[in-house]
């Protein structure tokens, strides 16, 4: 496969990353999971948003050259250079150049895009459990997509253990905050809700679809802190990222109706080609 490195279109085989690479050595980085669809990048500028922002929370600064015209020039390059159109699953992963051991010497930054097929999620997840050995915690990195995904691996090996098809992390104080890999809502009594950024879950490019667009059609929602038991007695669960949404039949010992879904939801960023 091909990939871009540092501006450089070239195979992956022919990259090669140092041992002092600070991502690799102190997680000093951000990364960006995007879905290439019907010639472009769905949500591209809330991508780059959210990136711009941990770029600034990180002090780390990407070339000039590097802008929402580049990106889109090039991942369609990446993409036809690999043969995966119409659809691809693309990786934008950016980490601070060598220098320096907990301090850096520096804020410019590096760069790596990578491009592989995209593979259709399951519309639905069968069993969901809560996974409470880890939490989460409020800060001004926890919605950031960071290099540092330990509680996540770690819920992935819970998941796993448990033959799970996810699991729901919680902060501190036992907040619902997120699933593993999407963010997380619940349908009760025609009120969406969905955990807040200060439990720890990722400010998820999808997620701020949903909201935008129940926002639109005047569906009610409400972000905040919310109990275990909240969801549990909620009435339909759903998931998302830049993947899709995916209905949760069930959590724990609880069973849900996913015909409670908003439909007009349901199918925000479908493939249509």
């Amino acid at each position: 496969m091909k990939c871009i490195y540092n501006f450089q279109l070239t195979e992956e085989t022919m990259v090669s990353v140092p041992f002092h690479n600070r991502a690799f050595q102190y997680g000093d980085g951000l990364f960006e999971t995007m879905r290439f669809q019907e010639g472009r990048i769905l949500f591209l500028e809330d991508h780059l948003e959210r990136l711009s922002a941990g770029l600034e929370v990180l002090q780390m600064k990407l070339p000039s050259d590097f802008s929402l015209y580049y990106l889109e020039t090039a991942i369609a390059q990446l993409v036809e250079a690999n043969d995966l159109f119409p659809r691809a699953r693309i990786r934008l992963q950016v980490w601070r150049k060598s220098g320096g051991l907990y301090t850096p010497t520096q804020k410019e930054a590096e760069f790596y895009i990578s491009a592989q097929p995209f593979v259709e999620t399951p519309m639905e997840k069968e069993k969901v459990l809560f996974y409470r050995d880890i939490r989460l915690q409020y800060s001004p990195l926890s919605s950031l997509k960071t290099c540092n995904a330990l509680p996540y691996i770690m819920a992935g090996i819970a998941k796993t253990n448990t033959d799970a098809d996810d699991m729901i992390l919680l902060d501190n104080q036992g907040h619902t905050s997120e699933c593993i890999a999407s963010n997380i809502f619940w349908i009760k009594n025609g009120i969406v809700y969905t955990p807040s950024l200060q439990s720890g879950c990722i400010a998820g490019v999808m997620r701020k679809q949903i909201m935008n667009h129940a926002n639109k059609l005047a569906i009610p929602l409400e972000e905040g802190l919310f109990p275990e038991s909240s969801i549990l007695e909620a009435e339909a669960v759903f998931c998302s990222n830049i993947s899709g949404i995916q209905a949760i039949k069930q959590i724990e010992e609880v069973v849900f109706d996913a015909a409670k879904l908003p439909q007009a939801l349901m199918t925000i960023g479908q493939y249509t080609g």
